[in-house]
């Protein structure tokens, strides 16, 4: 976590995508479940944390549909979060 500390201080990030559980629950809090909460935009430090799969998870699913959906929404929430680098983005 210190070196995340650092790294979004040293950059100024507009966004942060975190990648799978561990990563988001660090930043927004042990209650994030990213199969629930997969798309939605968190706050950690004053900046947006668009919370999905980590691709070992894709990687892991039981079977080739799973793993085509799984993808599909990795795909999504990286548009989502490329959003916020568009000049004039308001946040969700």
């Amino acid at each position: 976590m210190p070196w995340l500390e650092a790294e979004v201080e040293l950059l100024s990030p507009r966004v942060v995508v975190g990648l799978g559980a561990t990563a988001c629950q660090a930043m927004l809090g042990p209650k994030l479940r990213v199969t629930k909460d997969r798309g939605t935009a968190g706050n950690w430090k004053g900046v947006p944390v668009i919370v999905t799969f980590h691709p070992s998870a894709i990687l892991r699913a039981p079977d080739s549909e799973s793993r085509s959906a799984m993808m599909a929404d990795l795909v999504d929430d990286l548009r989502k979060a490329a959003s916020y680098l568009t000049p004039g983005h308001q946040g969700d």
